[in-house]
C-alpha cells in the first residue's frame, strides 16, 4: 500500500510523468465512450441488432492487428510523436462515424477495422512511463516504480469508468430512450457521443504530447549515463 503523501510528492516532482498522466487520462477517457456506447449505436442508429456481437468482434480485431505495426514504428521513431499520429489517425476514423446512417454495414465495418490506433494506446503510453521513470532513477537515485504503475493503474481505470458513466448520462441527457423510437436529436447527439467527444478529447492529448521533451535521444542520453553509474 502507498501513502497519498508518496503519490502526492511523485506527480509534484515529476513534471514529465504528470503531463504523461494528464494526456493518459483524456485518451482513456476518448476511448471509454466507443465501446460503452457501440451496442447503442449498432442497434438504434445503423439499427443493426443481430449484427452487434460480430461487429463488436471486428472491433477489437483492428487493434490485434495494428499491435506489430506500432511495435516495429517504436524502434525508429520518438514514441511520443508516433502516439500523437496514432490519436490523431483515431481522429480521421472517428470524423467518418458521423456520416454514418441506417444500414450503414460496410462503412461501419471499414471504420472498426480501421481502429490500428487502439493498439498503440494499449503499448506506446505504458512504453513512455517507463522511460519517465528511467528519468526518475537517474534524478534520485530511487525507482518508484510501485508509485508509478499504482498512479497509472487508478488513472487509467478511473477513465474507464467515468467516460461509461458520462456516456450514458449524457445519452440520457439528449433525450435517448431505449427500445422506442427516437428523434433526430436523438441520434444525432448519440453520433455525436461515439464520435465527435473522443475526437476532442484525443486533440487535447495530442496538444499535451507533441513536445513532449523525452526522445529518443535524450532517453538514450539517460541510459548511458544510468550505465556510466554502474560501472563506477
Amino acid at each position: 500500500k502507498f501513502k497519498i503523501q508518496e503519490i502526492t510528492e511523485v506527480l509534484r516532482t515529476q513534471r514529465l510523468f504528470s503531463r504523461l498522466l494528464t494526456s493518459q487520462l483524456l485518451n482513456g477517457l476518448a476511448n471509454g465512450f466507443p465501446p460503452a456506447l457501440f451496442v447503442v449505436f449498432v442497434n438504434y442508429l445503423l439499427q443493426l441488432p443481430a449484427l452487434a456481437g460480430p461487429l463488436l468482434i471486428l472491433y477489437f480485431l483492428g487493434a490485434i492487428i495494428g499491435v506489430p505495426f506500432w511495435l516495429l514504428l517504436s524502434h525508429k521513431y520518438d514514441k511520443h510523436r508516433l502516439w500523437c499520429v496514432a490519436m490523431i489517425y483515431a481522429c480521421i476514423v472517428f470524423s467518418f462515424v458521423t456520416l454514418l446512417s441506417r444500414g450503414d454495414l460496410v462503412g461501419f465495418s471499414i471504420i472498426c477495422l480501421l481502429r490500428l490506433a487502439l493498439s498503440a494506446d494499449l503499448a506506446l503510453p505504458t512504453s513512455i512511463q517507463a522511460d519517465v521513470l528511467d528519468l526518475e532513477v537517474l534524478r534520485t537515485g530511487k525507482r518508484p516504480s510501485g508509485q508509478f504503475f499504482a498512479i497509472w493503474g487508478f488513472v487509467s481505470k478511473s477513465a474507464v469508468a467515468v467516460s461509461t458513466g458520462s456516456a450514458l448520462i449524457l445519452l440520457d441527457l439528449a433525450g435517448f430512450q431505449p427500445n422506442i423510437y427516437n428523434g433526430a436529436f436523438a441520434l444525432t447527439s448519440l453520433s455525436f457521443m461515439y464520435g465527435g467527444i473522443p475526437i476532442m478529447l484525443k486533440c487535447l492529448s495530442v496538444y499535451l504530447m507533441w513536445n513532449f521533451e523525452l526522445d529518443r535521444k535524450r532517453h538514450q542520453e539517460i541510459m548511458d549515463s544510468l550505465q556510466s553509474k554502474e560501472t563506477i
